[in-house]
């Protein structure tokens, strides 16, 4: 051990010599020309006018980044003296500098950090700060993005354990978990766009980057999560959504748009147009060992070991803010208690796994909120046929050991399980949390039901949503809440995953409520499978639980014949929403069980 310390100390002080070296030759270069210069009518609108030089200028300042790769004509200004020149493999970059590709060009640039931008043509990314603070074990970074497509690789090493950053565009605010992750800049289309959320994480996050809002103009921002999962928010509508790896969001200046699957040709298009080369011998190293990528694409050559990720105190993370705290999140800390009660809903179906071919034997939703502190059981009814139910030991909140305790496919002898006891173990697996609210899946985990002498099983994902209510008060709640919705298409193993957005508008006070406009919508990664719940529907009187009326719902564009959806305040405001659900199509034999989640 202490000899690979040693080894390490010896790499890292080799390469700090290095780097270093780079900045005593710039600071000793000529002006001779390079070569590398381009008419000026070639320039972009904000570089008209620069006398642009076509040598490298040294400011007196240390530099923070080293240009690896240029392909075609790439500007470098210094925000500090306001001079340009054109770039050269080699360069070093600097606090303050903005960097500009020009048509047919491309630039790799890495950082001190250890992370990594790729440039395609016409864009320009301004580096407003950067940071790697080796005795705090801290990088912090702040990039300003006006145009143009780039691919932004995060690197998690040993020596940082806290990591954060921001990436500025007009239309977004958005935090970015995972290691890789592209954004474009563009004309805005004109198109409107519709309601959707986002969530902002923690800055003391492994691997996290931030966009951030800046005036508004006649741009758009397109995110793409290509590894790990990007929160984006719009500051415009006050919409947020969750991009996952393989989708895609447009963020408007009206707001944001729905998150969409990236196409496979659209994924790769963009890789192509963003790529940019490490210099060979970063290429060799990185490819040592390593099985080729089906795509070729400039990920970063990590000279240190890739350090395990960060243990982080889950409380001190919040996945889900509303617009007044995402400023003070991306420069500080933001702690996020979860609730303290968990009073909710739940969803799921239950799988035939003895018939052939297996077939959906129920869809179940609670259509009022229960207790999941119970010590009991919290149950949800079947909405296929009469008398089903499923009912499960709740473990004060999916905190001790729940299982399921009994199930019910239908009303009639042979439709019910005998009582269940702790053999029959559910595992959770957390979506979000807020302060007042929590929201996930679960299903079984070993020894399925026996009903009839069949086995069953809940395979699919069944969802939960619970938390501290909302407790009306003489002056009530009114407005319009929107947000993330989440669905499974019933399909024996596991079923389809969904995702989406839902919208309403609410009313409620001590004595009644309604919501009315209920919109949700899912889809599948590849448009195959999707689901749809339209309808209105009122409040227990003095509470703010409500449940939808006869809602009209669709699978797969098809009118289904059954659907329940049940949802409720909460916060001591009022200030978020969330429910479950439940559809089925007896024509079809098809079932999507459906989980929301938003704010006003």
């Amino acid at each position: 051990e202490a000899g690979m310390k040693r080894y390490i100390f010896v790499a890292l002080a080799a390469i700090t010599l290095l780097f270093f070296g780079f900045q005593t030759a710039f600071c000793q270069a000529n002006t001779d020309a390079r070569g590398n210069a381009a008419p000026s009518e070639a320039l972009p609108e904000d570089l008209k006018g620069l006398d642009v030089k076509d040598y490298f200028i040294a400011p007196e300042a240390e530099p923070i980044g080293l240009i690896q790769t240029v392909t075609g004509h790439v500007v470098v200004l210094h925000g500090e003296t306001n001079e340009a020149y054109f770039a050269a493999q080699g360069d070093a970059v600097f606090q303050q500098d903005a960097l500009f590709t020009l048509e047919e060009s491309r630039c790799r640039v890495r950082f001190i950090s250890e992370d990594v931008i790729t440039m395609g043509e016409d864009a320009r990314i301004d580096i407003e700060e950067l940071v790697d603070d080796h005795e705090l074990q801290r990088k912090k970074s702040t990039f300003n993005m006006l145009r143009g497509k780039a691919m932004f690789y995060v690197v998690p090493l040993f020596r940082h354990k806290e990591i954060s950053a921001l990436v500025k565009t007009k239309t977004a605010v958005a935090g970015i978990r995972g290691t890789k992750f592209g954004v474009e800049v563009r004309k805005a289309s004109g198109k409107l766009a519709q309601s959707e959320p986002l969530y902002i994480a923690d800055a003391s996050d492994s691997g996290l980057f931030y966009l951030a809002q800046a005036n508004l103009n006649d741009t758009e921002t397109v995110v793409y999560a290509f590894e790990g999962e990007v929160d984006v928010y719009s500051p415009i509508d006050g919409t947020t959504q969750k991009v996952r790896e393989g989708e895609t969001v447009v963020m408007t200046t009206v707001g944001a748009g729905i998150v969409k699957p990236t196409p496979p040709a659209a994924a790769r298009q963009f890789m192509k147009e963003t790529e940019a080369p490490a210099p060979a011998e970063e290429e060799e190293t990185a490819e040592e060992g390593a099985p080729a990528p089906a795509v070729k694409e400039a990920a970063p050559a990590v000279k240190e070991e890739a350090a395990a990720p960060v243990t982080t105190d889950t409380t001190d993370v919040t996945q889900d803010q509303t617009a007044t705290s995402v400023a003070a999140t991306a420069s500080t800390s933001t702690t996020a208690t979860r609730p303290s009660t968990h009073y909710g809903y739940f969803s799921s179906m239950l799988t035939d796994i003895d018939t052939s071919p297996p077939m959906l034997d129920n869809v179940y939703a609670i259509v009022r909120r229960a207790n999941f502190d119970s010590t009991t059981y919290v149950e949800a009814t079947g909405i296929v046929g009469t008398g089903g139910y499923m009912r499960a030991y709740p473990g004060s909140g999916f905190g001790s050991s729940p299982y399921l305790t009994k199930v019910a496919i239908n009303s009639g002898t042979g439709n019910v399980s005998a009582d269940l006891d702790s053999t029959y173990a559910i595992s959770h697996t957390e979506l979000g949390y807020n302060a007042y609210q929590e929201w996930g899946y679960w299903t079984m985990t070993a020894n399925p039901v026996e009903i009839n002498y069949y086995n069953h099983y809940v395979d699919n994902k069944a969802f939960y949503m619970f938390g501290n209510v909302y407790t009306p008060c003489s002056v009530g709640v009114s407005g319009h809440y929107s947000g993330t919705a989440w669905g499974t298409y019933w399909a024996v193993g596991g079923g389809t995953d969904m995702t989406g957005t839902f919208g309403c508008d609410v009313i409620v006070n001590s004595a009644s409520g309604s919501v009315s406009n209920f919109e949700l919508d899912v889809y599948d990664s590849v448009s195959v499978h999707s689901a749809s719940v339209r309808g209105s529907g009122v409040f227990d009187p003095g509470t703010s639980d409500f449940s939808l009326s006869s809602p009209t719902c669709t699978i797969d564009g098809s009118t289904a014949t059954s659907g329940e959806l049940a949802g409720g305040l909460y916060g001591p405001n009022g200030e978020y929403i969330g429910g479950a659900g439940g559809i089925y199509n007896s024509s079809s034999g098809e079932g999507v069980n459906l989980l929301f989640q938003g704010s006003k």
